[in-house]
């Protein structure tokens, strides 16, 4: 493909994700769903993101623009969504942990084609924190963070515990094959 055409086909994909959330976001102005939120912003950054994983997944550009790019798409997605059920950033600000957590999980799934613990570990972390932070900040759980984790510290505990078993199982068969291969050998 000449370098002309793939310049034509960037700037028609980019002036259509443009085109597609403007209008999404004239449209909520407009019908009074979205009257005194500035709406045109999280749709600015989602669209922002959709650019930057086009350029990661056509383009092939390197990991960090598909990690931004997922980022953003996810944050532009729990802005239009805290606007539309009229929450305040105090409440919705773990959504974005959880966005961090399942980009960086996409991220180690498109780099390794399988998942590492060096991105499973964080980005699971990030993603199991963020919900328990939606779940204090909405008022779901009715106490206080701190009373909560005055009682249920011990639960850190058997949560490692139980990750170390998950090592140690995935563990297991690779020191059955270097034993095999150990034995196995003239």
């Amino acid at each position: 493909m000449s370098q002309r055409k793939t310049s034509s086909d960037d700037k028609l994909f980019i002036s259509a994700v443009a085109a597609v959330l403007v209008g999404l976001a004239l449209l909520l102005r407009t019908t009074g769903v979205a009257e005194s939120v500035p709406i045109l912003l999280p749709f600015i950054v989602t669209g922002a993101g959709g650019v930057l994983l086009y350029l990661a997944v056509v383009r092939r550009f390197a990991d960090p623009f598909f990690f931004t790019g997922i980022m953003f798409c996810l944050g532009g997605v729990c802005m239009i969504v805290t606007a539309l059920l009229g929450a305040r950033f105090k409440q919705a600000w773990p959504c974005y942990m959880v966005a961090a957590g399942l980009s960086w999980l996409a991220t180690g799934l498109r780099g390794a084609g399988r998942l590492k613990a060096g991105f499973a570990v964080p980005a699971l972390g990030f993603i199991f924190l963020g919900s328990l932070f939606v779940l204090f900040s909405t008022g779901v759980i009715g106490m206080s963070f701190s009373r909560f984790f005055a009682e249920w510290w011990p639960s850190l505990l058997i949560l490692g515990g139980l990750a170390l078993f998950a090592a140690y199982g995935a563990n297991r068969p690779r020191q059955k094959r270097a034993k095999r291969g150990r034995r196995g050998a003239p």
